[in-house]
């Protein structure tokens, strides 16, 4: 089969070869495509997003799974710390000092909630009569 080139206008006896030899150009140039609607370029960008999100999700696994990572494991690495690292915080004086004021004036709260006179908060359970102790 005799193929013209559509570039230089060689001719080729060869219906093998896809472009020309002279000037290598493409023997079966592609029709150029309908230009895209809106609609059409924002459905296709969804679905490359889609395609995106979803190749990432599995190369994160792949990830995950040769070097031994998991979300779990970030968990309790990150909670170890943090219980660490707030527990340092609670044993500091300040921290211990805030903390008693809060409790004693939480417990003044209830103690006078309950009916019990400011300078009764301090007394023994064994000093109030029956009543006061249940």
């Amino acid at each position: 089969m005799i193929r013209e080139c559509p570039n230089c206008g060689e001719k080729v006896n060869n219906d093998i070869l896809i472009a020309c030899p002279k000037c290598h150009a493409s023997f079966n140039k592609p029709k150029p495509s309908p230009p895209l609607s809106t609609t059409q370029k924002a459905d296709m960008v969804k679905t490359v997003r889609k395609q995106l999100v979803h190749d990432m999700i599995w190369v994160a696994g792949i990830i995950a799974l040769f070097t031994g990572i998991s979300v779990y494991g970030i968990y309790i690495k990150l909670h170890g710390i943090v219980v660490e690292r707030i527990s340092k915080q609670f044993e500091e004086p300040r921290i211990q000092s805030v903390l008693r004021n809060v409790a004693e004036t939480k417990a003044e709260e209830v103690l006078t909630g309950l009916g019990i006179m400011p300078k009764d908060h301090h007394k023994k359970v064994e000093d109030f009569s029956g009543g006061w102790k249940m």
